[in-house]
């Protein structure tokens, strides 16, 4: 990995979210939890290193008869709620909330490196999941601070979005190292999980 080229940052694309009215701050319930943001996946690089997620508040403009003001900067905000962010799969099948304590990261084993160590190491299947339909106690206790710490911009405040920005760094070996005991290169498998993930290699059908 110290003499890879090829290191690629890349950052996951925010997904939007209306904000509403409190809820409790509670533990969430398995039935909460599904991958709407991301769907179920594994990583077909080395490791992926994960930073911590923010997610950030949006305020809509109010609604003014007087010329409009410039537009507000995003607040960052605690998780909308307790079951939003990043969840994986153990080998024995359990579903467990990944959090990130903030000022570190996080590796996760990918597809290469399950090649690699002959599936000693195995890929993290993992998705992240999306939020309630309201914000959680954390969340609009922060905005509520906002809006008293500032109420000539934030007073007349009533709605917005959030989003979820993060940034995974995926690293890969070079193109032509090898990877499998088979003899099979990076480039070689990268290009099977294309294939894979678009369905190229199923036959073509006879024409009728």
């Amino acid at each position: 990995m110290q003499a890879s080229r090829p290191q690629f940052p890349r950052e996951v694309e925010p997904f939007s979210l209306p904000p509403a009215d409190s809820v409790p701050d509670e533990p969430y319930k398995p039935e909460d939890v599904d991958d709407s943001w991301c769907g179920t996946h594994i990583d077909h690089s080395l490791l992926t290193v994960l930073c911590p997620s923010m997610y950030l508040f949006h305020p809509s403009s109010p609604n003014s008869d007087s010329s409009p003001a410039a537009p507000l900067d995003p607040l960052v905000i605690p998780a909308p709620a307790r079951s939003t962010g990043l969840f994986i799969k153990t080998r024995g099948g359990q579903i467990v909330q990944a959090t990130i304590p903030e000022d570190c990261v996080a590796l996760q084993t990918g597809e290469t490196l399950e090649l690699l160590t002959s599936r000693r190491l195995a890929a993290t299947p993992h998705f992240v999941n999306s939020t309630a339909s309201t914000l959680g106690r954390r969340a609009l206790a922060a905005i509520e601070a906002q809006k008293a710490a500032n109420p000539e911009r934030w007073g007349a405040v009533q709605s917005g979005t959030v989003s979820r920005e993060t940034l995974a760094v995926f690293l890969q070996p070079n193109h032509d190292e090898v990877v499998a005991e088979s003899g099979e290169t990076f480039g070689q498998f990268t290009e099977r999980v294309y294939k894979r993930h678009y369905a190229l290699d199923q036959p073509e059908k006879a024409a009728p």
